[in-house]
C-alpha cells in the first residue's frame, strides 16, 4: 500500500491510516520500503516522527511508504511503471528498511538500507537537496560535510 507523508501527516500515517498525502508538488521524493516484523523499520518509523526530521521533511520531501509484502505499482520517470518486486531488484535492495531518495527529475540518486539514525537521515536529505550526488558518492560527501 502506498502512502505519501509529510510533516503534517506523520502521526496519521503511523497510526495506521491508508490515505495518500504529499508535502508539496515540488517536494523531493523518498521511497520507503518496509515490512511487518522488522525491528529496524519500527525504529525508523519513530525516527521519522522526530522533530528534527519532521522539520527537514516539511515542504521539501515527501515519503511514499511501501509494504514489501504487497506488489504495489510504482511510477518512475518516463511514465515507467515498476512493481515493488521489480523496483527492489533494480535498485539492489537486500533488506528493510530501505530508503530510495529521488532527485527533482524523479531519478534515484541514493539508496540507504538498514538501521538509520536521525543524523544519517538528515545527512542523506542534505546530500540530495544540495545535489551532492552530482559531484561525489555519498560516503565521500559525508567525510567532507561533517
Amino acid at each position: 500500500m502506498k502512502s505519501i507523508l509529510s510533516f503534517l501527516t506523520l502521526l496519521t500515517l503511523f497510526s495506521g491510516a491508508s490515505e495518500s498525502y504529499s508535502a508539496t508538488q515540488d517536494a523531493l521524493r523518498i521511497l520507503y520500503i518496509k515490512q511487518a516484523d522488522c525491528v529496524y523499520c519500527d525504529e525508523l518509523d519513530k525516527t521519522l516522527q522526530s522533530s528534527l526530521i519532521s522539520e527537514k521533511l516539511l515542504g521539501r520531501f515527501s515519503i511514499e511508504t511501501y509494504d514489501l509484502s504487497t506488489d504495489a505499482s510504482i511510477e518512475l520517470p518516463g511514465l515507467r511503471q515498476l512493481t515493488l518486486s521489480e523496483l527492489v531488484s533494480e535498485f539492489r535492495v537486500v533488506g528493510t528498511p530501505a530508503l530510495i531518495f529521488m532527485n527533482a527529475e524523479q531519478e534515484p540518486v541514493l539508496v540507504r538500507q538498514g538501521r538509520q539514525q536521525e543524523s544519517d537521515l538528515i545527512a542523506a536529505m542534505d546530500y540530495v537537496e544540495s545535489h551532492g550526488y552530482e559531484n561525489m558518492p555519498f560516503s565521500v560527501w559525508l567525510r567532507t560535510h561533517k
